[in-house]
């Protein structure tokens, strides 16, 4: 009898442990963008794409020293839970902290990193978010040289989402330049924040650097701090179109 028993909790065991298995192999199928990492973000992957079929992609907009960058893995789930990966001929390991339809969190020991610690959001949750941001905005920010125009344009291309930032002077002020630079978005689904961060010049004054933006949307404001050399500061945009 306790022979039985013992065979019939091994059996349920395994059959609970094999569907939470599979369970996590059906969460993760799909396209994840990485929300933040523990290695620089220029040579950090910015989005995976997991199949059905045990094979995946993993892509950079512009990894230093490559550009555009797409390399090929295959994938599965080990019978201890952990998330094996496989791509150019490495195998890496990684243990699954959270998984959700819309968040995962992983960390491992990763060759030239180290332990690496990532957290990365569905494609779908993070298209919804940033769809909202989409359109032409105008307002101000502060900074060192005092209040600027701003106008922030955000566009969509083939799924990946950007931002123009143009700033100017202000009507009756002298106390910028003009220029505009392409920035980065990202979106925290924890906070509700999305950041915005400059990185190549489309018209450049001299003596100027890019100011990054992290702030939220209530109706059709777009408001929160300014990151630039010298401190902290606010803006406030409000959408045109």
């Amino acid at each position: 009898m306790k022979r039985a028993a013992f065979l019939f909790l091994l059996i349920f065991g395994l059959a609970a442990l094999s569907c939470a298995r599979q369970g996590s192999e059906s969460l993760l199928i799909g396209q994840w963008e990485f929300l933040e990492a523990n290695i620089p973000r220029d040579l950090s992957v910015d989005r995976m794409e997991f199949f059905n079929d045990g094979t995946g992609i993993q892509e950079a907009d512009s990894l230093r020293g490559i550009g555009r960058w797409t390399d090929s893995f295959s994938w599965r789930i080990g019978s201890d839970g952990r998330l094996i990966l496989m791509s150019s001929g490495v195998t890496h390991i990684y243990t699954i902290i959270e998984l959700s339809d819309t968040k995962l969190t992983m960390e491992g020991n990763i060759p030239m990193f180290g332990h690496v610690r990532s957290t990365l959001v569905s494609a779908r949750t993070l298209a919804q978010a940033l769809g909202k941001l989409v359109g032409v905005w105008e307002g101000s920010y502060f900074a060192g040289q005092g209040e600027t125009g701003l106008t922030l344009s955000v566009f969509e291309e083939r799924g990946i989402f950007r931002a123009i930032f143009d700033f100017y002077n202000l009507p009756g002020k002298t106390n910028a330049a003009y220029g505009s630079y392409y920035m980065r978005i990202s979106y925290n689904p924890s906070t509700g924040r999305y950041s915005l961060t400059g990185y190549r010049w489309i018209e450049r004054p001299s003596g100027w650097g890019f100011a990054d933006l992290d702030g939220t949307i209530a109706g059709d404001v777009f408001s929160g701090s300014v990151v630039a050399p010298g401190g902290n500061w606010t803006f406030q945009v409000v959408r045109r179109r």
